[in-house]
């Protein structure tokens, strides 16, 4: 049973005593998910996030980020974007932790109807270069996985063969895969630190920039192009290539760049069957479906060979969109045939419970086994000044693609009144109230040029 955010807001309470709330709703999914989360309304009207963990798997993974943010505190001035804070913690009786972080604004990404020419790509290509330009001690100082190109080119080989052995994924695809996998000078790229979990509901968007990225509990060090799968895989061909083009010019060109990032995108596809079979029967049919429309594409002639493109050369065309359709509500959307592939998070289409939900947008890096299930409802809805009873933009949906769990979407009812909004206010400290401030560059749509780190210091906290 969802715990109820009423506990939620006294253990907030108990974490920052500072803090006192007068609102609380529930963000935790009601279907016996791994955490248990609710935003809070402070006396001041700022708003915060209390997650609970409820498996050890899932408190791996708050451990996990508390480390990288963390690791992150002093570099925050590095990023053209908003990083949430920890701000305490607490355990409740029965010793388990509760984390109070920041509350972060922004609503995920949505690529549909995205041009070329929208600034919205340089601002994704600014902070996806801003990540790739982290000192690789923050990943190696702190105990977190680091991939050379062989390495990700066996656990690939790995989980093809997984595909494979399902019988359901045509010889077209295992043999493109497969001599993308031999193919030697698509692998020669320099590791750099990355997301490693670049989805649509971790990347947050306000005003046409990304003004905040989550879910940290995935970084690492690997291939710069697993960022960038969320680009090439599901937004237009001009869009696609409006970014790398903008990210090249900061970080460089490679001509592999994008071929590995089509493969990552396409291997997405594979992921989504293989969570299907083992976690969502009435999923596999959807799951079959995209594979299919992608081998008629190929077969069309719509999708190029994976290998090494420059830019300007088409890699995925399907119309104006890539060759996973556009997107709605956060998920796949067909661009054959108007198929709406899921539930809307109220950002475009409306929720029907009796449709079943399709194939979740996001990426998954091989091997990877991460649990969170917050695919959220904004309980917010759309105003984002703070000082009003209902504020706030979409609260940040923290979810991971790596599809071992259904994402529902429940009910949050009225909002339960914690305490009287009219009592006094107390008095934050003075660190307190520095952390719960918004640290956003002046324009995140223009190009940046990234300054050389200084390395993170031994008693940097957050």
């Amino acid at each position: 049973m969802a715990k109820s955010p009423l506990i939620l807001a006294a253990l907030a309470k108990d974490a920052v005593p500072q803090l006192d709330f007068v609102q609380a709703m529930p963000l935790t999914l009601g279907h016996g998910g791994h955490f248990d989360s609710a935003v809070l309304t402070a006396t001041d009207g700022k708003h915060y996030v209390i997650r609970q963990a409820n498996n050890v798997e899932a408190e791996l993974e708050l451990d996990t980020e508390a480390v990288v943010l963390r690791a992150l505190s002093p570099l925050r001035s590095h990023f053209p974007f908003e990083i949430t804070r920890q701000l305490g913690e607490t355990k409740d009786a029965k010793g388990k932790r509760a984390l109070l972080y920041t509350y972060v604004y922004g609503e995920p990404i949505d690529f549909t109807n995205r041009p070329g020419t929208s600034v919205l790509s340089t601002s994704i290509a600014n902070a996806l270069a801003a990540i790739h330009s982290l000192p690789l001690s923050v990943v190696e100082n702190n105990g977190l996985p680091a991939f050379t190109a062989e390495q990700i080119i066996r656990d690939l080989t790995a989980e093809l063969d997984r595909f494979a052995q399902t019988g359901r994924i045509s010889a077209v695809l295992l043999n493109r895969w497969e001599r993308a996998l031999e193919d030697v000078n698509i692998w020669r790229f320099q590791p750099t630190v990355i997301h490693g979990s670049a989805n649509l509901n971790n990347f947050l968007v306000l005003d046409e920039g990304i003004s905040a990225v989550l879910g940290w509990h995935t970084l690492k060090i690997g291939d710069p192009a697993t960022d960038f799968a969320m680009v090439q895989g599901i937004a237009s061909d001009d869009f696609s290539y409006s970014t790398l083009l903008e990210y090249e010019k900061i970080k460089g060109a490679d001509q592999n760049f994008r071929a590995r990032a089509q493969l990552y995108a396409e291997f997405d596809l594979g992921r989504y069957l293989i969570w299907a079979l083992a976690h969502d029967a009435s999923a596999i049919a959807d799951a079959q479906k995209y594979l299919d429309d992608l081998v008629a594409d190929i077969e069309a002639g719509l999708v190029s060979a994976i290998g090494p493109k420059p830019l300007g050369t088409d890699s995925a065309v399907l119309g104006d969109a890539g060759f996973m359709g556009e997107v709605s509500g956060g998920f796949v959307e067909s661009s054959r045939d108007g198929f709406l592939g899921g539930a809307d998070s109220g950002f475009a289409v409306a929720y029907d419970e009796a449709t079943p939900l399709q194939s979740p947008v996001g990426l998954v890096e091989a091997g990877q086994a991460i649990v969170s299930d917050d695919l959220l409802v904004n309980p917010l809805q759309e105003e984002r000044d703070p000082t009003e009873a209902n504020s706030g933009s979409m609260f940040a949906p923290i979810v991971d693609s790596s599809y071992n769990h259904k994402n529902l979407f429940g009910e949050t009812g009225p909002i339960p009144q914690v305490s009287d909004a009219t009592a006094p206010i107390e008095i934050v400290g003075e660190d307190l109230a520095a952390d719960s401030q918004t640290e956003l560059v002046d324009d995140a749509t223009a190009p940046i040029t990234l300054p050389k780190l200084d390395e993170p210091k031994a008693g940097d906290l957050f």
